[in-house]
C-alpha cells in the first residue's frame, strides 16, 4: 500500500467535500484550483501501536510553482495502516486545511476564528498590525477504554492560542506572512510535552509557553491526552482592523510602562 497517496486521498475526499468542487489526487499531490494552490503529502511513516497503528504525514499548502509552502504534520490512528492513513488525511482537514481557506478566500469558515494583533518595537514609533486566524483546537484521548470520561480542560481556540500570544510579539516585527503549528500532550504518568513550528522551524519560545500551559491540564486518569492547532498571521494595515483604537491604546500603555 502507497500510504502517500492513501493520504492524500483522503485529505482530496474532505477538500470536495469542504469546497464544494471535485478535487482528484493525482500521486502524492492534488490541485485546488479554487485556491490557487496544491497540497502534497510528504514524510509518510507508519508505527504499530498496542492497539492498532498509527501514520504520520506531512501535508503541504503551496503554489504549483513554488519551491515551498506551509508543512504541517497530522497523525492518524486506526485498527489498521489503511484506517490510520485515512484518519490522518481527516485530521488535517478538520484542524489546518478551514484555516488556509480562511486566509486564502477571506472569508468566515466553520470553526475559524480571526482576531486582530498589533506589535510595536520598543523605543521606536513602528506597529505592525496583524489578522490573526485561529484554528479549531483538535483534541485526542489515547486510550484502551474508547468510553473514559475525561475532563479535557479547554478547548476553544483563544484557549490554545493565549499561551503563545505573548512568545509570538517579538517574531512578529515585519510585514511577511507567519503560521504556527503547535502541539501540547501530558501522558499518563503526568508528564508533558509540547512542539511548536514557526513557519515550519521548531520555535523554543513557542515550546515553552505550551509547556507551560500543558502542565496545569486536568488530570488524564492515566491516559495521553493531545491538543493540535494551526494559526495563520497575515499582515494587515493599522486603518483596516475592527476595534484598532483600543488596542493601539493598550499597546501604548505596555510600552509606556516598560519605559519606567
Amino acid at each position: 500500500m502507497d500510504l502517500e497517496n492513501t493520504c492524500i486521498g483522503a485529505l482530496a475526499s474532505h477538500i470536495s467535500s469542504q469546497i464544494g468542487e471535485p478535487c482528484h489526487a493525482e500521486g502524492n499531490r492534488v490541485m485546488v484550483p479554487k485556491l490557487g494552490l496544491e497540497f502534497v503529502a510528504h514524510d509518510v511513516s507508519a508505527q504499530e501501536m498496542a492497539y492498532g497503528s498509527s501514520v504520520s504525514v506531512v501535508f503541504e499548502a503551496k503554489p504549483p510553482d513554488a519551491d515551498s509552502g506551509i508543512r504541517v504534520l497530522a497523525v492518524g490512528v486506526g485498527a489498521t495502516e489503511l484506517e490510520a492513513a485515512i484518519d490522518a488525511g481527516h485530521q488535517w482537514a478538520v484542524g489546518v486545511f478551514p484555516v488556509v481557506v480562511s486566509y486564502v478566500l477571506d472569508q468566515d469558515v466553520e470553526g475559524v476564528e480571526t482576531s486582530p494583533m498589533i506589535v510595536g518595537v520598543q523605543d521606536t514609533n513602528e506597529k505592525y498590525a496583524w489578522v490573526v486566524y485561529i484554528g479549531p483546537v483538535v483534541d485526542r484521548v489515547y486510550c484502551e477504554d474508547e468510553y473514559v470520561e475525561l475532563d479535557k480542560g479547554e478547548l476553544d481556540p483563544f484557549a490554545a492560542y493565549k499561551p503563545i500570544f505573548d512568545a509570538v510579539h517579538p517574531y512578529a516585527a515585519h510585514n511577511k506572512l507567519m503560521w504556527i503549528e503547535s502541539f501540547s500532550a501530558k501522558y499518563p504518568d503526568g508528564e508533558v510535552d509540547a512542539t511548536c513550528k514557526l513557519n515550519n522551524k521548531n520555535w523554543v519560545e513557542g515550546r515553552n509557553a505550551l509547556l507551560n500551559w500543558s502542565s496545569v491540564w486536568p488530570d488524564t486518569k492515566g491516559n495521553l491526552l493531545s491538543k493540535r492547532q494551526f494559526l495563520i498571521f497575515k499582515p494587515t494595515a493599522i486603518s483596516e482592523l475592527q476595534s484598532k483604537s483600543d488596542l493601539e491604546k493598550q499597546l501604548d500603555e505596555e510600552m509606556n510602562k516598560s519605559k519606567k
